[in-house]
């Protein structure tokens, strides 16, 4: 159910959404009652209108957690003397990486430009039918090639000047969908005034511009002032229990992959393995 669920928050077409929420509520009524409770905006892409930006996890915040990762067992002054080295060492080597690109005269950062191919490889498949050139409202059908197993013949309809896909990708994720850049190729468009600003390498720069600047020597410390305020006491109900603090991520109920329990190779029973099998010999 939590499969099913997932796919239904993550389509961007109504009819697909609709049809995925009336298979989870033949399935379990009581599951479609409870989905019904929480408002669309809240959980579909096909209702964000396009605030997500595609992101639906926290998979950008398990990127900081991976950066910093091995520095919450330490003290306090280490752990925060290393979290400040390493984002310092995060943000200069994306800085270094997007002016290079710029003075390359690249216009989207690596994850656009792979996301720009693999569209544009696709488009090569679509064929492109003008309805209004003045209006640039064009149709693009989907042959046979563009997914392995995919017959093709999906239709979809470009509105040039609205900036918009019925495919709804373009609104969703902010880049040109595979039906858009078909349209550019076959007319020879620029794609750029489809791709938000935020995607493009000028942001991506100014993102990573911020200038972090060293801790001065400790011995150069006692040239100013002394600590003047209120005497910090550490809260006894709060330390730590004994035992290795967790390193890693805390897993959830996401984690779960739902396998079932190994058995015992020697008696087939669950619960124990074959080194620790009762029946094992003595």
């Amino acid at each position: 159910m939590r499969d099913m669920f997932k796919a239904a928050a993550y389509q961007r077409q109504e009819r697909k959404l609709q049809a995925d929420l009336c298979f989870i509520g033949k399935a379990c009524p009581k599951a479609i009652e409870y989905i019904a409770q929480v408002p669309f905006p809240m959980w579909s892409l096909f209702h964000d209108s396009g605030r997500r930006y595609g992101i639906c996890t926290t998979n950008f915040s398990e990127t900081f957690n991976n950066v910093l990762k091995g520095a919450r067992f330490l003290p306090i002054m280490s752990l925060v003397e290393l979290t400040f080295h390493r984002v310092n060492k995060y943000f200069t080597l994306r800085r270094e990486s997007s002016e290079a690109r710029s003075d390359q005269g690249l216009p989207y950062p690596p994850k656009v430009t792979a996301i720009l191919e693999k569209n544009t490889a696709k488009a090569r498949y679509h064929r492109v039918d003008a309805y209004n050139r003045r209006l640039h409202i064009y149709q693009v059908t989907t042959e046979r090639g563009e997914r392995v197993g995919n017959k093709g013949g999906h239709k979809h309809t470009v509105n040039w000047q609205l900036r918009t896909c019925t495919c709804n990708k373009p609104k969703i994720f902010h880049l040109p969908c595979s039906h858009v850049l078909a349209v550019c190729a076959t007319y020879s468009l620029s794609e750029r005034p489809w791709v938000d600003p935020l995607l493009q390498s000028a942001a991506y720069m100014n993102t990573y511009a911020p200038q972090f600047w060293s801790i001065p020597c400790e011995t150069t410390w006692a040239q100013w002032a002394q600590y003047v305020g209120p005497k910090l006491i550490p809260d006894g109900t709060m330390i730590r229990g004994k035992g290795r603090p967790k390193s890693k991520r805390i897993r959830n109920e996401m984690d779960d992959n739902n396998r079932p329990p190994t058995k015992c190779s020697r008696c087939h029973q669950q619960g124990h393995n074959r080194t620790t099998c009762p029946s094992r010999p003595t």
